[in-house]
């Protein structure tokens, strides 16, 4: 493992062997979730750097982990739908079909456009015609319902 400015910037095979190994998963709402240890996490974004700059495909995707704290990361691949983010998140009852005419909206066009997505959730007070709610309020929920069922 080379470092370069702070940055983990060469892996081999055996390194990123041994921190998959330090994976774990939690199960919330039913969804089962993988997480790593900061470290492990870091090498493996490296690794799948690595792999990307070779032109050679790896299991990890860079940009698919999300910080939960200092200590942990949690890995959201290819195999994560927002199905299963919003399941996580304990959202209730939600569709990721949005009202177009809401969608249209230009605050909410741009946001959309910057790579920002939402669902219709249906819990709470607005229950009865749902409430638009952005990734970032599902990725905070999920992030706080994942650290609660690591403490248990």
């Amino acid at each position: 493992m080379e470092r370069k400015a702070g940055r983990i910037t060469m892996v081999t095979v055996d390194q990123a062997k041994k921190a998959y190994e330090l994976s774990f998963s939690v199960t919330v709402n039913g969804k089962r979730f993988t997480v790593y240890p900061t470290r492990a996490a870091m090498v493996l974004k490296a690794y799948a750097r690595e792999k990307e700059r070779q032109g050679l495909h790896s299991q990890y995707y860079g940009d698919a982990f999300l910080k939960l704290n200092d200590k942990y990361m949690l890995y959201l691949g290819s195999s994560y739908s927002k199905d299963d983010v919003c399941k996580g998140a304990g959202m209730g009852t939600w569709d990721v079909a949005v009202p177009h005419q809401w969608q249209m909206q230009p605050g909410n066009l741009s946001k959309i456009k910057s790579g920002e997505w939402a669902v219709w959730g249906y819990d709470g007070k607005d229950s009865t015609f749902g409430r638009p709610v952005w990734r970032t309020e599902v990725f905070r929920n999920l992030k706080k319902n994942i650290l609660s069922a690591m403490r248990k």
